[in-house]
């Protein structure tokens, strides 16, 4: 697995909502919401996916922003 956030993955929103048995416009909303919030990467439609890449730097600033601010 990419787990480094190389690679954008197709996600087909569809396949998401049903297995979260959620509408489509909820995961379309989320993914939407990831995005604005850094977390994830948009990249191009592949077929009738979209694909998106992890953006792994933006949660490990924030984890380290987060606990020094506790400290």
């Amino acid at each position: 697995p990419d787990l480094g956030g190389t690679v954008f993955r197709p996600i087909r929103q569809s396949v998401v909502a049903k297995a979260m048995r959620v509408s489509q416009s909820r995961v379309s909303e989320s993914l939407g919401r990831l995005v604005d919030e850094g977390y994830l990467d948009p990249g191009a439609r592949n077929g009738t996916s979209n694909t998106y890449r992890l953006n792994l730097t933006h949660y490990a600033i924030e984890q380290i922003v987060d606990q020094q601010t506790a400290d």
